[in-house]
């Protein structure tokens, strides 16, 4: 059932590329919103989300539907990952809003990251997923002109860093 819906997601976020709709939104809110909501999931999974930066307005132009949904498939991968904590810091810098997440799970080498990239394959088929969340996030951060990269994070996890004009 996963599978499905995120198939639909992806399919919604590719037809959104030749349709936009977007309004100006505050990314800060949107974020305070969704790790809110994702706290009570990520408490199960004994994982403190923690959220800095968003307290100043973060202004963005995109849908907030699925701006919202690309968050969600940010911060639910993080905190599968994570073994007790997710850090999510957005900012504006210059002419865009940059939005961090790290967690302190086991994380993917260098050279796993150069090899999986966005839209590579999963390492582990024991989590949970589709593996299509960073797909859908990647091109919903396209569609309005934004981008998404993997790093190795300061926690020892994965960092995923999503820019979007702001």
């Amino acid at each position: 059932e996963r599978l499905v819906a995120e198939l639909f997601e992806y399919t919604r976020a590719e037809y959104l590329r030749e349709v936009p709709r977007p309004e100006w939104l505050d990314f800060g809110d949107l974020l305070r919103g969704t790790t809110e909501g994702l706290q009570p999931q990520a408490d199960a999974r004994g994982v403190h989300l923690e959220l800095s930066g968003a307290a100043t307005p973060l202004l963005v132009r995109g849908d907030p539907m699925l701006l919202t949904r690309a968050m969600e498939n940010l911060l639910d991968n993080a905190a599968k990952w994570a073994k007790s904590c997710v850090t999510v810091a957005a900012s504006r810098q210059h002419h865009e809003i940059v939005v961090v997440i790290a967690d302190d799970g086991p994380g993917l080498s260098e050279e796993q990251i150069r090899e999986t990239g966005i839209r590579g394959r999963r390492f582990d088929e024991s989590v949970e997923g589709s593996g299509l969340g960073l797909v859908i996030t990647s091109d919903i951060a396209e569609t309005y002109g934004g981008d998404l990269t993997l790093e190795r994070g300061p926690l020892g996890g994965l960092q995923v860093i999503l820019r979007l004009p702001g």
